[in-house]
């Protein structure tokens, strides 16, 4: 708990869970523990005594209007002791460190990465599941916190500690989405782990392997070490794999998006040929035998795709 309990503090705190760049919400029940343990019993009837909320009833989405440039007056020593005082209480939940260490590895990357985590929880209904997590990620996107003594001096003590090694990553070299976090940050871009790009993160084991790499610093070690691990034959090799693997998905798809475009040719050829024929009495005969040759082919449509989609389920499974 802080020294100096005050209610401009609580509002900042509130603040930054309100308006993260995450754009996670969060209900009034999901922040009573860290609030309580910071600010005490009494904080909660306190805004409300003072007017600052009508309710802070459990279920409701947290929400403090007037709260815009609330932190102007905020002396810099009072809000690291706050970070200092979050950090503690969050750092307690073995799933928010090794995020947090992310975040401080690689900025740009570790969005992109807690983002995919963010989506992944909410697709999978887990929130309750992942409260300190997503406070965790609400928080490590706020800019003021990220370059904060004690979020900086939390996540370098924990990281200086890890043994980096290649060795402990051989066995995520075959994992797409592992791949792609090591492509992102090859490019040093996080476009390429967008969620609608990068569909492996709808899994819900997703974010358990996520986690579990992070908890033992693997993923923050990862980052800052990014040019020794890409210089390592077995990731090269790795990522050719990948990258080969990709061009044949996308030479398949060009194929049989070609044959489709040929069948439908054909069918409308077929359809206009056939009702011309139509107008003859002496050729109405073949005009029928073109309907139907254009019918069968209104079926093998659907199979083109069945193949497409078959072809690249195949790539992923080989490779």
């Amino acid at each position: 708990m802080l020294e100096h309990v005050d209610t401009g503090t609580h509002l900042y705190f509130l603040h930054m869970l309100q308006d993260n760049g995450m754009g996670i919400q969060f209900k009034w029940k999901e922040i009573k523990d860290i609030s309580v343990a910071i600010f005490g019993d009494s904080i909660f009837d306190d805004i409300v005594k003072n007017e600052i909320v009508e309710t802070c009833s459990d279920n409701e989405i947290l929400e403090v209007t007037n709260l815009n440039n609330i932190d102007s007056n905020m002396p810099r020593s009072q809000r690291e002791s706050l970070y200092s005082a979050i950090i503690k209480f969050l750092s307690t939940d073995e799933n928010v460190p090794g995020i947090m260490e992310i975040i401080y590895a690689s900025r740009k990357i570790g969005r992109a990465i807690i983002d995919s985590i963010n989506m992944n929880i909410i697709i999978n209904k887990l929130e309750d599941r992942y409260i300190n997590l997503r406070i965790a990620m609400a928080m490590a996107s706020s800019m003021d916190f990220y370059y904060s003594v004690p979020f900086r001096s939390f996540c370098k003590t924990r990281l200086d500690k890890v043994q980096f090694s290649i060795d402990n990553y051989e066995k995520y070299l075959g994992d797409m989405w592992f791949i792609k976090i090591v492509l992102a940050m090859k490019d040093d871009t996080g476009e390429g782990l967008a969620y609608v790009k990068f569909p492996e993160n709808s899994r819900l084991n997703y974010i358990e392997t996520i986690n579990g790499m992070a908890t033992g610093g693997l993923l923050a070690s990862l980052f800052l070490h990014s040019a020794e691990f890409l210089s390592d034959t077995r990731v090269i090799s790795a990522i050719n794999r990948y990258e080969y693997n990709e061009i044949k998905k996308q030479r398949a798809g060009k194929f049989y998006g070609w044959v489709a475009i040929g069948n439908d040719v054909a069918i409308g050829l077929e359809f206009l040929s056939g009702s011309i024929l139509f107008l003859s009495q002496a050729d109405y005969f073949y005009g029928v035998y073109l309907f139907i040759a254009a019918s069968i082919q209104l079926l093998v449509k659907p199979g083109i795709e069945i193949f497409r989609r078959a072809r690249v389920s195949t790539m992923k499974k080989n490779k």
